[in-house]
């Protein structure tokens, strides 16, 4: 028995010495501000200016993928005692508005409200649509063929055209019938149309294909939500064709267009730099007696970006051909920067097996621009790249970091964004001056 109770006072002992010992640990971190930054390419950036001076942590997991993962409740719970938050914006971090809710005191820093974002025609509202196209339809079987996009629907729905009303008509009747959701469709299934109703097709982050049998042929009246854009790039297919039909309307058909932005906005050197401006600001809000030193480290980092893009919009000047094909929409932000033009496989992902029609029209593009390179997305598999490479003449593939991914065996604070940057352009100015001898 005495050994039992000297065991169990030990334990408590032990016990109380633990919690001690968190307590301390919870009060020393606490002489420094808690940071969170959403994810790699931030927390790096964050990271540059801020060093020591605060608790830098990164909230998204480094096995998550961006654009899909959404925080559970004890990812909420870690940032019950953060002093800020700082996220991309643009919606990247959807859950960004859920976590203002929950915890309202919360300061949050969105970067992209202070830059100038790529902007698309977004998804037209209930009861309005943003195309209305009539196709004269030979065969019952069709399909509509998805590029990678970061949306979530595209609204669609299919009326037949007897003849008997005007195009006016036909827009009110349009009008009428997307006033519904429409259910939802997910893509590689069969849809069998009924006319007259709407369908929400679910989107990927990948690329697709939606095949639909209409219940006759002849002319239809088919209206979309949204615009082919870059954004969300759709086309229709009648067997291995593409089909173009009469455009009757394009835009609003009540002239009120919704905006929807292109989320990449981290992989554009003028706006990294825009960045790191902005999270020394707040930096030094938290930290006023370290002002000195988040400045001169706020200095140097604006200063190496600048040299960077100075270096390669010299080397991009002397070209003419600047194009290239990658795996990934991702990269419109870098090729604004630079004046290049992005090609994304459409139909071609490392995470999804390549359509026919989308291998097609890759090689073609690659062939007629004399491009010899294919990009994938840096960390994530090559497979589908090199696939596509094997079919051109001396291709060969590199890639290219959007910095979504954590490349294997490394984590947030072995890389750089700069040197990831770097790896880009060089990338890219390599193949492109290929193109040019």
């Amino acid at each position: 028995m005495l050994k039992k109770g000297k065991f169990l006072i030990f334990f408590l002992v032990m016990l109380t010495l633990v919690a001690c010992i968190k307590d301390y640990k919870r009060s020393v971190d606490k002489e420094k501000p808690l940071v969170y930054a959403s994810f790699f390419p931030i927390y790096n950036l964050t990271k540059m200016v801020a060093k020591d001076d605060v608790e830098l942590r990164s909230f998204m997991p480094t096995s998550a993928t961006v654009h899909e993962w959404e925080p559970t409740a004890r990812d909420l719970k870690k940032l019950k005692n953060a002093d800020l938050l700082i996220i991309n914006g643009a919606n990247v971090e959807r859950w960004a508005d859920n976590i203002k809710e929950s915890l309202p005191d919360l300061k949050i820093l969105r970067l992209s409200d202070n830059v100038d974002l790529i902007s698309y025609t977004g998804a037209a509202s209930l009861g309005d649509f943003q195309l209305m196209t009539r196709y004269d339809y030979k065969d019952k079987k069709q399909s509509i063929v998805f590029g990678h996009t970061h949306e979530e629907y595209l609204r669609v729905a299919f009326k037949r055209d007897d003849g008997k009303h005007t195009n006016d008509e036909l827009v009110k009747i349009g009008r009428k019938i997307m006033e519904e959701m429409g259910d939802e469709v997910r893509q590689d299934h069969v849809l069998h149309v009924e006319d007259g109703k709407v369908y929400s097709i679910k989107m990927r982050h990948e690329s697709g294909e939606l095949e639909y049998v209409l219940p006759e042929e002849g002319k239809w009246i088919v209206y979309t939500d949204r615009l082919p854009e870059d954004i969300l790039p759709f086309e229709f297919y009648e067997g291995e064709n593409e089909i173009k039909g009469e455009e009757i309307l394009r835009g609003s058909s009540q002239e009120v267009d919704k905006v929807t932005y292109d989320p990449h906005s981290w992989l554009s050197i003028n706006n990294a730099k825009t960045y790191v401006n902005t999270i020394a600001r707040e930096i030094e809000n938290l930290v006023p007696k370290k002002s000195a030193e988040i400045e001169s480290r706020r200095f140097n980092a604006v200063d190496n970006l600048t040299l960077l893009q100075r270096e390669y919009r010299n080397k991009f000047k002397e070209l003419t051909n600047k194009e290239f094909i990658v795996m990934h929409y991702a990269f419109q932000y870098l090729a604004r920067d630079f004046k290049l033009v992005q090609y994304p496989l459409q139909g071609l992902t490392s995470m999804d097996d390549p359509s026919i029609k989308s291998m097609v029209r890759a090689i073609d593009y690659a062939k007629k621009s004399n491009i010899k390179t294919i990009f994938y997305e840096y960390g994530a598999p090559k497979s589908v790249a090199n696939v596509i490479a094997e079919e051109i003449d001396g291709g060969d593939i590199k890639p290219l970091a959007s910095m979504e991914y954590i490349i294997p065996g490394q984590t947030v604070d072995s890389m750089d964004y700069i040197e990831l940057m770097r790896m880009n352009l060089e990338n890219l100015y390599e193949e492109m001056k290929r193109q040019n001898e």
